[in-house]
């Protein structure tokens, strides 16, 4: 079995190991009284999954660009969904939310604010970072890091994020 067989496997498997459980939350949510009113990514998106998109895809568009992709640990994804993936992009772990299909993530992703990301819908999230979100196919990716060479071949590949803004203390150890 070829090394990028094996990863694909690999990320399958923590796929759907994620789907049975979850790991500690990355983040404290409180509601509030009122939604963030924002404006949903101007990508055109399909209500059926594209080929080559989703985890697969991405993890396959970083590695075309020259990146150490490999999976981690899952997380709570709330408040945006039950279950998120991390994954280790050159060593900085950045967290990835998978919907079902590319219109379940750009209705997620309408719903966080482009200026400040802890607000998400109703909800308010103290992130442990900087937050930056940008949208793949099914998948809303989130960088917390401080690594300039991580947010650039992130904008690289994803484009400028569609949300950025300030975040809570400093990101913590969370090593790959």
């Amino acid at each position: 079995m070829d090394r990028s067989t094996l990863r694909g496997a690999i990320i399958t498997l923590v796929g759907v190991i994620l789907l049975a459980c979850s790991g500690a939350p990355t983040a404290t949510v409180a509601p509030t009284g009122s939604a963030a009113t924002t404006a949903a990514p101007s990508a055109t998106r399909s209500d059926m999954p594209s080929p080559g998109g989703g985890l697969l895809g991405l993890v396959a568009a970083l590695e075309a660009a020259g990146a150490e992709v490999e999976p981690s640990a899952g997380f709570d994804g709330s408040p945006l969904t039950p279950n998120g993936s991390r994954i280790c992009v050159d060593g900085e772990p950045v967290r990835a939310y998978v919907y079902p299909t590319p219109a379940a993530s750009a209705q997620a992703a309408s719903q966080i604010d482009p200026t400040d990301p802890s607000h998400i819908g109703t909800s308010i999230v103290e992130w442990v970072g900087t937050p930056r979100f940008w949208l793949f196919d099914t998948v809303l990716v989130l960088y917390l890091g401080t690594e300039e060479g991580t947010e650039t071949l992130l904008t690289s590949v994803l484009g400028e994020p569609f949300a950025r803004g300030p975040g809570g203390p400093p990101r913590l150890v969370d090593s790959c």
